[in-house]
């Protein structure tokens, strides 16, 4: 029995050292550069490496060389069998503010390796509240969107690319 208590506290101390000595820096501008592949540059941030994660701050999201979002605070968690994603208080550009209203107040991406082969995202803002599964095996989104008092009013065109349940929310299916 001691020696199984050994052998755990070993790996969880092996994991926690991996975890914590991971250049999460270093891995987040890799990931910038592949991003600019797709054309989407992150800039002006202030990157902070912490303990589990990596929190980055002010940063101006560019798509074609277009400003499109501002976004105020994200937190970056790379762990071995977790790894999750959080943007909060985000400034869409006025360009989109006829499709959609331009304020998010938070937005959470989850991968676990207990569920493969799904992404989970959760969002809230002007617009409502809006839940997504995208199945990475079918490259299919499924959401699920409640939407606010705001977006009912004045959003009208783009609540038709959802289609409304029973239950009254609004729900949106597409193949990646």
């Amino acid at each position: 029995m001691v020696k199984i208590v050994k052998i755990i506290s070993f790996i969880l101390f092996f994991v926690l050292a991996l975890i914590y000595f991971t250049p999460k820096a270093s891995l987040y501008y890799k990931a910038e550069q592949e991003l600019q592949k797709y054309k989407v540059v992150l800039a002006n941030e202030e990157v902070k490496d912490k303990v589990l994660c990596l929190q980055v701050e002010h940063a101006t999201v560019y798509f074609n060389a277009i400003e499109s979002a501002k976004v105020e605070w994200m937190e970056l968690k790379f762990l071995v069998a977790y790894n999750s994603v959080k943007l909060k208080n985000i400034e869409l550009s006025s360009v989109v503010a006829s499709f959609i209203p331009t304020h998010i107040d938070a937005v959470q991406i989850k991968y676990t390796v207990l569920n493969p082969l799904n992404v989970l995202i959760e969002a809230n803002g002007e617009f409502g509240t809006f839940k997504a599964k995208l199945n990475l095996k079918s490259r299919k989104i499924l959401g699920i969107m409640q939407p606010s008092k705001k977006m009912l009013q004045e959003y009208r065109n783009t609540l038709r690319e959802f289609h409304k349940n029973s239950v009254g929310e609004y729900v949106y299916e597409k193949t990646l």
